[in-house]
């Protein structure tokens, strides 16, 4: 691995103070992602402090605690323009998966004004890398996709993980 550095002019390179493990990272490794060369950094969401930003870049400056988001928004293409950063053919999905992401002491960060958010001093960077995945992933799912809004109920279950059955040889009865 090499170390990263600024490449364009909208890029801005990040030391990482926390990260975390998701489940595109673990569909990675088990080879359901093969855009993922063997190699690649893994990670796409962390905080962390710019060491260094582009000549082009506006909205943060070295110094600068920030959320690096888990998706590369180009801020420039029509899915960008209505909010749907996620569907970025320029950007999206690319951290840890078609360049290396922050699983690493820095990482460089493209399109770092679209794709770096600075988070208050308040929280502790375990507290902030949350917002970096777990809050957008609840804003997409829960109301952009569900129609959640002011005033709804809502339960959420889960194990607190992503994980597939483990697989046994022996039949499994219930308990």
């Amino acid at each position: 691995m090499r170390d990263p550095g600024i490449e364009a002019a909208t890029d801005a390179l990040v030391r990482v103070d926390a990260t975390t493990v998701s489940g595109g990272d673990l569909r990675i490794v088990r080879g359901d992602l093969p855009e993922a060369e063997p190699g690649t950094v893994l990670g796409h969401e962390a905080v962390g402090e710019v060491l260094e930003a582009g000549h082009a870049v506006r909205r943060c400056t070295a110094g600068d605690r920030v959320v690096v988001s888990s998706v590369s928004a180009c801020g420039q293409c029509a899915w960008c323009r209505d909010g749907g950063y996620g569907q970025c053919p320029v950007g999206g999905r690319m951290l840890g998966h078609r360049i290396d992401g922050p699983r690493a002491e820095r990482v460089r960060v493209p399109f770092a004004d679209h794709s770096l958010h600075r988070w208050p001093s308040s929280l502790t960077p375990e507290e902030a890398v949350l917002l970096s995945e777990v809050l957008p992933a609840a804003y997409e799912l829960g109301v952009r996709a569900g129609g959640v809004g002011p005033g709804h109920t809502v339960v959420v279950v889960g194990r607190g993980r992503w994980s597939r059955p483990r697989r046994s040889s022996r039949a499994s009865t219930p308990r």
